[in-house]
């Protein structure tokens, strides 16, 4: 599941999408970089009518194991 933020998803930010490991590759523009072990997003996601791919760039992740125990002690 990923969030995006954008105004291009709508009303629900959450999107299930498929994920796809990208072997080679440069990532052209200003920067031009590998896109070696970077993330092609497919399925769900929603995409710039001007680009060709989605890349994911960036993952936060939260281990909620046990909070709910912590909590009821405060």
């Amino acid at each position: 599941m990923i969030h995006d933020p954008s105004h291009r998803t709508g009303k629900e930010p959450n999107d299930y999408i498929l994920l796809a490991e990208m072997k080679d590759g440069t990532m052209t523009g200003k920067n031009p970089r590998p896109v070696r072990r970077l993330y092609r997003m497919g399925g769900g996601a929603h995409i710039k009518s001007s680009a060709d791919a989605a890349i994911l760039d960036g993952v936060v992740g939260l281990n909620l194991d046990g909070a709910e125990k912590t909590q009821a002690r405060r």
